[in-house]
């Protein structure tokens, strides 16, 4: 709600801006079956808005028979004080592939993340990502590839994207385009 009087001078003008918060968080649940996995229950929370700075805050676990997948995420969006979206996501997965591939599989990781506007429609983001994956319990008789990857392995990588988002709306788009590059 917006009122406006008289100012101090012909030439001002005072405005109220009455605003009334809305909730800013999320909840998130999910089961289902996957061939893969089994049964599965997914359970996920996000706050958009936390402590009232813009900052988002978010975590989500996917539990199932052969599957446990764990992320957390922070996302500051004025790092520094500038107009660049800063964030960090960690991640595990543990995966039972014994009865597809004959081994297991634990994963871990973490991303750091960057992004800003280099105009109204353009986007450019910066990612870094470390992620160790151990391959452990390998069958007898399994490939020679699966037996290969044994132990922990560390991927180290930079990634980049350029984004344009042409839409008419961002929530509710009847027309336009998205492009990640």
């Amino acid at each position: 709600e917006i009122k406006t009087s008289q100012g101090s001078a012909p030439d001002k003008t005072v405005v109220d801006v009455n605003v009334q918060e809305k909730s800013t968080g999320e909840i998130n649940l999910g089961a289902g079956y996957s061939s893969t996995s089994g049964v599965l229950a997914d359970v996920g929370v996000k706050e958009s808005n936390f402590l009232g700075r813009g900052q988002e805050l978010r975590a989500r676990a996917t539990l199932a028979a052969r599957m446990n997948q764990m992320e957390f995420g922070f996302t500051e969006p004025y790092f520094l004080g500038r107009e660049v979206a800063a964030g960090f996501d960690v991640f595990r997965t543990q995966q039972d592939l014994q009865s597809e591939s004959s081994y297991d599989s634990d994963i871990r990781g973490f991303n750091l993340r960057a992004s800003y506007s280099l105009q109204e429609k353009w986007q450019h983001s910066v990612r870094y990502t470390m992620r160790s994956t151990n391959i452990s319990d390998i069958q007898p008789g399994a490939s020679r590839f699966i037996t290969g990857q044994a132990g922990a392995n560390v991927t180290s990588s930079i990634g980049q994207a350029l984004t344009y988002d042409g839409r008419d709306s961002k929530t509710a788009p009847t027309k336009g385009y998205y492009l990640n590059i």
